[in-house]
């Protein structure tokens, strides 16, 4: 299962030439993955990440939050390769599904 540390360690091919997804929408999206994994991992619970929702903080995020994520793209200037950040979205849904089905 993806852990936080996964989602930190994470490197991403650069694009120039070809699209690719704005680097600080996706650095600024993948610290909220973070620290959603970081707090189930540290024994959070899904309503905590619920109330998150309803304050407006909007820190943590749901599993179908990062399914349905879009970001820029990027030409002519660096991007991140499109189907590298895809796959580790993928990664990061299927930890957070796991995670709000444990951890209620």
């Amino acid at each position: 299962m993806t852990t936080s540390h996964d989602v930190l360690e994470s490197r991403f091919h650069p694009t120039r030439l070809r699209p690719g997804y704005s680097v600080d929408e996706v650095d600024d999206f993948l610290d909220r993955c973070r620290a959603t994994l970081d707090h189930y991992e540290t024994g959070g619970t899904a309503a905590a990440v619920s109330l998150t929702k309803t304050s407006g903080t909007g820190g943590l995020l749901t599993a179908a939050e990062v399914r349905t994520v879009t970001f820029p793209t990027t030409r002519w200037r660096e991007g991140y390769a499109m189907e590298e950040v895809d796959d580790l979205l993928d990664q990061v849904d299927s930890a957070l599904v796991r995670w709000e089905t444990v951890a209620r």
